[in-house]
């Protein structure tokens, strides 16, 4: 077995320290060299002057013996030892003038380890050196530092996240405000709610009303259906192929539906078993749950694909009793239009969209009547539910399986619509959260408003969005779980809850996760690189001694 060379944290940090200490008593020797080395340039410049001073009295001396008779000598010999022998004032300005030097401290070193380190603790002690700071801060400089954090980040993503406490706290708060808007502006769809307040007795329900905001966005899917009427009608008129209103254009949303029910017709809309040659003890389909039913109204990849398998193979794909069916349908008078393969998956995807029009907003039928809003088409993947045959209790206790829950909300007004306005304080918090961090960054960060891109695809913000969504999502739950009697009302408690926002927190949550682990997962490629150079290290060390 191979014994790995390891240092753990602690003994790392020992060693960091004891370097800290030699490294102080380096910096001040190295001071003390400086200041002996400017004061041996000072020597040496005074013993400069004074050779050339004694270089002039040599000159002076020589030309004396030569010219004896020119001067005057009365210079008797005590007064020459005099001059040569120096004072005491003369003595103490010269001690005045040699620079005196404190001896130097150090840490004694012995065989003893322990003493070795009590006595480099005593001269941290003696000399403020802090201990308990980080020492590998203190051994780089502020170059170093940098270098490697860039290091760090770039090759292995691990930079600390830049979060506070007060980025948490407007996270939850605007995900709390958010939240209070699902629940007391939107709420649940009209006819859950009448469901709701049915049950509790004494409640009128007469005088309910739909949310304003869910009304609006009614409204606003109602005026995108005949805009895409309008388009169609306009577009078959030119080239002379209309369906149906030949002398007279529609004028109202049911008569728009009309039109794109007769335009795009498609083979694997069947309202009832009946239609599909099967019995109602072979199949549950009716007009309020074909929609959930028929995996080819769904509004997503999974409604496109069985869509177009259903056009080509000329059935009808149902989810029943928690199993997929595919059924061949009795007429067989339906055939895809097209030349060759390519056009007709265009025209199949054509009249998929098409007739997804025609259903999001009710049927014609439906809509004809006053205050009725038909029955949409089903959220994105909201028809996986009817796969799912668990059974739960009901309100009185009765086994029942969470298919026919959701298939009850759907019935109830939980259709595509309802989602949208679902959407809007699911995206308002997404708005608030990203512009609150975007802000921070470029004024408190000093980020470069170029960099918006990068500002919002950060683990922070991915951080700040699961706190942000978590705390709706709360808010949300508490609420739905309060209002079904403590969870005892499944359809009443799954129609107050936001399947958007749970949605983007499992979305939040899954890349928290991701994120996770990819951070660990370079702690660890890190980990093995810094072993591999320690190491190296250690065996080049080995070679040299």
């Amino acid at each position: 077995m191979i014994k790995k060379n390891r240092v753990d944290d602690e003994e790392l940090e020992l060693l960091a320290h004891l370097n800290n200490i030699q490294a102080d008593q380096q910096d001040k020797l190295s001071l003390r060299m400086k200041e002996l080395e400017i004061e041996f340039d000072n020597l040496n410049e005074d013993a400069l002057n004074t050779s050339e001073e004694l270089d002039e009295l040599i000159e002076i001396f020589e030309d004396m013996e030569k010219n004896l008779d020119d001067y005057e000598i009365n210079f008797a010999e005590e007064d020459i030892e005099e001059a040569m022998t120096l004072n005491s004032d003369e003595l103490e300005e010269i001690n005045a003038s040699i620079t005196q030097y404190e001896q130097l401290d150090y840490v004694e070193f012995n065989d003893d380890w322990d003493e070795f380190l009590l006595n480099n603790k005593n001269y941290a002690n003696d000399y403020w050196i802090d201990l308990h700071a980080d020492p590998f801060k203190e051994l780089l400089t502020e170059e170093e530092l940098k270098e490697i954090e860039d290091i760090i980040d770039n090759q292995y993503g691990l930079k600390d996240l830049k979060l506070d406490k007060y980025d948490y706290m407007y996270a939850s708060l605007s995900g709390i405000l958010c939240g209070l808007i699902d629940v007391f502006i939107i709420g649940e769809p009209l006819k859950a709610k009448k469901r709701r307040f049915r049950e509790i007795k004494g409640k009128n329900i007469n005088n309910l009303q739909d949310s304003t905001l869910n009304q609006k966005v009614q409204q606003g899917f109602d005026s995108i259906v005949k805009k895409f009427a309008d388009f169609i009608y306009e577009y078959d008129k030119k080239h002379g192929n209309l369906v149906k209103n030949k002398t007279k254009k529609f004028d109202s949303v049911s008569g728009a539906i009309g039109y794109l029910e007769e335009r795009f017709s498609v083979n694997y809309d069947a309202r009832y078993a009946k239609d599909l040659g099967l019995s109602s003890d072979d199949i549950k389909l009716n007009p309020l749950n074909h929609h959930l039913k028929s995996l080819a109204h769904q509004p997503d990849i999974i409604g496109l694909f069985f869509s177009l398998l259903d056009q080509f193979m000329d059935t009808t794909t149902v989810i029943d009793n928690g199993k997929i069916k595919i059924i061949k349908n009795p007429n067989g008078k339906f055939e895809l239009k097209g030349k060759d393969f390519k056009s007709k998956i265009v025209c199949g995807f054509l009249n998929w969209l098409g007739h997804l029009f025609s259903d999001v907003a009710g049927s014609s039928g439906t809509r004809g009547h006053a205050n009725k809003i038909g029955a949409g088409v089903p959220a994105p993947f909201y028809a996986l539910t009817q796969l799912m045959t668990a059974n739960v209790k009901d309100k009185n206790g009765v086994p029942v399986t969470f298919a026919k829950i959701a298939e009850t909300v759907f019935k109830d007004g939980y259709d595509l619509r309802f989602a949208t306005t679902l959407a809007i304080p699911v995206a308002l918090n997404e708005i608030f959260i990203r512009i609150f961090w975007s802000i921070k960054e470029i004024f408190y960060h000093k980020r470069s408003v170029k960099d918006i891109l990068k500002i919002n695809r950060s683990r922070e913000i991915d951080r700040l969005l699961l706190v942000g969504h978590g705390s709706l999502c709360m808010v949300d739950g508490i609420d739905a779980f309060a209002r079904s009697g403590g969870g005892q009302n499944l359809v009443v408690m799954f129609s107050r809850m936001n399947i958007v926002g749970w949605a983007r927190f499992g979305l939040a949550a899954f890349k928290e996760t991701l994120n996770v682990y990819q951070y660990h997962s370079n702690l660890r490629k890190l980990d093995n690189d810094l072993e591999k150079e320690w190491n190296e290290l250690l065996n080049n060390s080995r070679r040299i001694m």
